[in-house]
Formats: C-alpha cells, sequence, structure tokens
C-alpha cells in the first residue's frame, strides 16, 4: 500500500534531526577537543568542543527551512511516497 507524507511536524522533525546531527558531531569532536587541549592549548579543545553545539543549533534552523518548505510544496507536487505492508 502506498502512502504519501502530506505535512511534516516542523519542530519536532527539527529537533530529532539537529539531535542526531549533535550525537554523531559529539562523538568525533568531543575527543578531538579533549586531544587539543592536553597537545596545543585549552582554547583549542574547547573550541571544538563547542563545535557540536554550534552544529546542532545551525542544522536545528535549516531543518526548519526544509520541512517548511516541503510542508509548503508537498501539496501542489505530491509528498514523499512510501511502499507500507500489513505483516
Amino acid at each position: 500500500m502506498k502512502k504519501r507524507i502530506q505535512s511534516i511536524a516542523i519542530n519536532q522533525t527539527s529537533r530529532i534531526i539537529a539531535l542526531v546531527y549533535f550525537v554523531l558531531m559529539a562523538l568525533i569532536f568531543v575527543p578531538l577537543g579533549v586531544m587539543a587541549a592536553f597537545e596545543q592549548s585549552v582554547s583549542a579543545g574547547l573550541a571544538f568542543i563547542a563545535l557540536p553545539f554550534i552544529y546542532g543549533f545551525a542544522i536545528y534552523l535549516l531543518s526548519l527551512v526544509g520541512c517548511w518548505v516541503y510542508n509548503k510544496l508537498a501539496p501542489h507536487i505530491g509528498g514523499i511516497e512510501v511502499t507500507l505492508s500489513d505483516e
């Protein structure tokens, strides 16, 4: 059975997307920040540790815009189509 997504909850979707990217970036940049703090300077380490927060906020804003655009376009050109099955 094929279904189309007509509308996306803008705030909830943006929060989830931002949280996923925050966690992924934290897994990369927090260890780098700790290493930089020990090898170079504390300010370099803090810069690396701040990156996931900055990136998460930027992704939140971009996904807000993306969901809003999707909600405006989907009624006119059709939404994302998914195939579901009853098992």
